[in-house]
């Protein structure tokens, strides 16, 4: 079974999830920011 990924795109902030073998987890996608598991809604170039 294949990993499904959910993105929120929110107006402060952002996340990413993934449901894998029936549990769903946040990912850490900004190992900077005290909330690792937000990244503030700016992108980055």
């Amino acid at each position: 079974m294949s990993a499904i990924f959910g993105i929120d795109f929110g107006t402060s902030n952002s996340a990413l999830s993934v449901n894998e073998a029936g549990g769903v987890r946040m990912l850490d996608v900004d190992k900077g920011n005290p909330i690792s598991n937000s990244l503030k809604s700016i992108l980055y170039f």
